[in-house]
């Protein structure tokens, strides 16, 4: 029963004129006849008794003509609330993005996305990974950009990739590597701090772990830190080693020395994400145009 008949259907049965009914929907008479008779062939009964001088509903009829009216009003009423809640939502984007990671390049990726939704307005906030997948999960981010493990799939969050990321070996200027931009676990002699809940992704955390433990490295965990401009201060002496991320670099490179593992494989992705259920053609269009900021912004540094 299409709602589309319906509304012909009661436009019917007050002006009880095929002619006109097919005049107001912009219809043939033969097109209206035959939905009509679909209509009173679905339900099993006449709806109207015709005749060359006169057209008059039947007892079923009339009580399809109250139970329709009805019908197209909650009908109309549902199609009204969606679109109201669709466009309040396109009024609005929360973004969560991971400090470091991708806050130079939201910038430009803004810029972009204002050209295509003008009078969406965009909250952002920096934030770490677990709160961001939080935030997700409770709606109160629409999308994240964070840390990812490698090709892991979810059944939660669509997850689109932005760049390739990995963990590294922190120390300072004046450290006995720091002149080197690799190292190798033998060349290890002490213990790499950790800081508790580091990389504040439980799966990533895992990893990580998981990952030096199997190689033999030891370490050991050090105290909380809830913003990276903390790191630093976990410094306690010129020998200290400490596991951090390397796009972490860029606000640490002059103070301290970022080496990649030769013979350790810590790769995790910068990925966008956003719940499956709430996907909305925003988020493809801000994906875009983070990958686009994320592009010129590799070109500018070549």
């Amino acid at each position: 029963m299409r709602i589309d008949v319906l509304r012909e259907f009661l436009y019917l049965s007050e002006a009880l004129n095929f002619s006109e009914t097919a005049r107001h929907f912009f219809i043939t008479q033969s097109s209206l006849s035959r939905h009509i008779m679909d209509l009173e062939k679905e339900l099993g009964c006449d709806l109207f008794l015709r005749n060359k001088q006169s057209v008059r509903l039947t007892a079923m009829g009339k009580l399809l003509a109250d139970r329709a009216k009805e019908l197209v009003i909650l009908h109309d009423s549902i199609i009204k609330a969606v679109k109201q809640e669709q466009i309040s939502h396109d009024a609005t984007l929360g973004i969560g993005y991971l400090h470091g990671a991708s806050s130079e390049l939201l910038d430009g990726c803004y810029r972009l996305f204002k050209r295509e939704y003008p009078e969406t307005m965009i909250f952002s906030r920096s934030l770490q990974p677990n709160t961001i997948l939080d935030f997700l999960k409770n709606d109160t981010i629409d999308i994240g950009v964070t840390m990812w493990p490698k090709g892991m799939e979810s059944p939660l969050f669509e997850v689109t990739e932005l760049y390739s990321d990995e963990f590294v070996l922190m120390v300072e200027r004046n450290h006995e590597f720091a002149k080197k931009d690799s190292v190798s676990v033998k060349e290890l002699t002490g213990t790499i701090g950790i800081p508790e809940g580091f990389p504040h992704e439980d799966n990533l955390s895992s990893f990580l772990r998981g990952a030096l433990t199997q190689a033999g490295v030891p370490f050991t965990n050090l105290p909380y830190i809830d913003d990276v401009d903390s790191m630093p201060l976990l410094f306690q002496d010129r020998s200290a080693m400490i596991m951090s991320c390397a796009h972490l670099s860029r606000y640490f490179g002059s103070r301290f020395k970022m080496l990649t593992f030769k013979d350790l494989a810590l790769e995790f992705d910068i990925c966008l994400l956003w719940k499956k259920s709430r996907h909305r053609k925003q988020f493809d269009i801000f994906a875009e145009c983070l990958r686009y900021s994320y592009d010129i912004h590799q070109a500018s540094l070549k």
